[in-house]
């Protein structure tokens, strides 16, 4: 018949145009066909040999639950830079989802960042429900930060504990640990000021107990850690120490405290580089805002990599 003629002869000529492209990927091949400006022929061959080889189509390929974006905490999950939006808020109280919701809505608020540990000692018992809620509102991630209480409950058993009272629920996934590392209102409080090596292993052994977790719980899988802290603060309590020997396998990201109220400059930074980071990833840049009945520091992505949240 005429029609299959023809048929054959396209795909006669696909399979010779296909044979002089490099190994790759279906959709490479046709980009570079496309480009050399190939006839709608050639693109019904594409789609025959598609539909021939069995290539899924991209609903295909969704969940069985007909979602589309991937479970929070997972390894292909949006890495932070990526979020909808640059704006996110860190709090030490608990928020509700329908207070998340608000910010969501009236502040574009994109993620969220939640005290799980406080100085006095203790994991901070409003942390799960808040992270969770979050996630309930749509936040696009949520992150939770470690107040150390440094000479009390070592490093290794006050990550545990967090990670312990966040697995109690399912639902409790997260995209950043946040290590806090900061002199407040000019009290260290529980960091040791006359020995900076005290710090840095206390912190080297959080960061090495939290990334153990991360490891080995499917919970928590595609999560990462990080430093929030400022440049004096980093200086006094560490001895600006190189974040790359914090630990050697991964790179911390840094959440900067810089209260100039100015979301995106980054200037001061790059001008008076500390700890050997590059660039902040996110920014705090305004104190003890207030909106949705929630009290929250204002934050701003700055960075330029992305947070990639695939476990290491």
């Amino acid at each position: 018949m005429a029609g299959t003629d023809s048929l054959i002869a396209i795909l006669t000529d696909l399979a010779k145009d296909v044979a002089k492209l490099p190994l790759t990927p279906i959709s490479t091949a046709a980009s570079t066909a496309l480009t050399a400006g190939k006839s709608w022929q050639f693109w019904l061959g594409v789609g025959l040999l598609g539909a021939f080889f069995g290539v899924p189509s991209p609903a295909a390929s969704a969940p069985e639950d007909g979602s589309t974006d991937p479970a929070p905490g997972t390894d292909t999950e949006v890495p932070i830079s990526q979020a909808t939006g640059p704006f996110g808020v860190d709090v030490s109280s608990p928020v509700t989802s329908s207070e998340w919701a608000c910010l969501k809505d009236s502040k574009q608020a994109a993620y969220g960042i939640v005290r799980c540990y406080r100085s006095v000692d203790a994991v901070d018992e409003n942390c799960r429900s808040t992270v969770v809620a979050g996630w309930e509102a749509g936040l696009d991630r949520m992150d939770v930060y470690h107040f150390p209480a440094i000479g009390k409950t070592s490093a290794a058993d006050q990550v545990g504990d967090v990670f312990d009272s966040l697995a109690a629920d399912d639902k409790a996934k997260i995209g950043v640990y946040w290590m806090d590392v900061e002199m407040y209102d000019g009290n260290p409080s529980r960091w040791d000021l006359d020995n900076q090596n005290v710090n840095v292993k206390w912190l080297e052994d959080a960061v090495a107990a939290a990334w153990d977790r991360i490891g080995s719980d499917e919970q928590f899988k595609g999560a990462m850690v990080g430093i929030y802290t400022d440049r004096t603060s980093w200086t006094d309590l560490t001895g600006d120490a190189d974040v790359n020997a914090i630990w050697t396998e991964a790179s911390l990201p840094l959440w900067w405290a810089r209260y100039d109220y100015d979301p995106a400059s980054v200037s001061d930074f790059d001008s008076n580089k500390f700890g050997k980071w590059d660039e902040p990833e996110i920014k705090q840049y305004s104190p003890n805002d207030s909106a949705c009945a929630t009290n929250y520091d204002s934050n701003w992505v700055v960075g330029t990599s992305g947070v990639d949240t695939e476990a290491q």
